[in-house]
């Protein structure tokens, strides 16, 4: 047929166009394996695992720092941080949905 190319021969360029497919699919397997090393990050970020370890590092620490300095209630006053952590984790995501939908606009 006439103005029809097969891509696939065995001419000059095969090599060439196998090359270029070969370097396609090694792109799109690093795209891939980014995209999921992404993708567990942002679930590693929002998860309640890693909000509950922080909280009970930040609760040890305020307990041994309120401890050194003599702090009466220092049980009590240790959730404070803790607290404070765990509302702003909790209000982030409304946030950045409003500055999203506000501030951001391409």
């Amino acid at each position: 047929m006439q103005g029809t190319r097969h891509y696939l021969s065995t001419g000059p360029t095969f090599g060439a166009t196998i090359s270029v497919i070969m370097d396609i699919e090694q792109r799109v397997s690093a795209l891939e394996a980014r995209n999921i090393k992404v993708e567990a990050n942002k679930a590693w970020e929002g998860s309640w695992v890693r909000r509950g370890f922080i909280m009970g590092v930040t609760y040890v620490v305020a307990v041994a720092w309120l401890w050194v300095i003599h702090e009466p209630n220092l049980w009590l006053k240790a959730v404070v941080p803790v607290a404070g952590f765990l509302l702003s984790t909790l209000t982030i995501g409304p946030l950045k949905q409003w500055w999203a939908q506000t501030c951001y606009k391409k």
